[in-house]
């Protein structure tokens, strides 16, 4: 069974008290990483798509934009991020949340 909260995102019952939130941030560097990114966005997008998540998916445009990104997103109602990209995607990410 699937429900909208009052902001419009997406949660799904998973029992009879328990609902999870499927809503997730994907920032995304198509810039980095020894295979192209978009190629991983490509594949990854579907099948999120397809099992009913809300993506806000947030392209980076320069240098070090992922630890602005990720210092600056809102994390209250989302399920999680992804990162797309190289370990300095994750590093930059991981530490604009510090």
């Amino acid at each position: 069974m699937h429900l909208w909260n009052e902001n419009y995102c997406f949660i799904e019952k998973i029992s009879d008290n328990k609902y999870i939130l499927k809503k997730l941030i994907i920032i995304f560097n198509p810039n980095s990483g020894p295979s192209p990114s978009q190629k991983k966005l490509d594949l990854v997008v579907p099948i999120l798509k397809r099992n009913n998540f809300d993506l806000n998916i947030i392209t980076t445009k320069y240098s070090g934009h992922e630890r602005v990104i990720a210092n600056t997103v809102d994390l209250y109602d989302v399920s999680g991020i992804c990162i797309l990209g190289g370990d300095g995607t994750v590093h930059q990410v991981v530490n604009g949340m510090l």
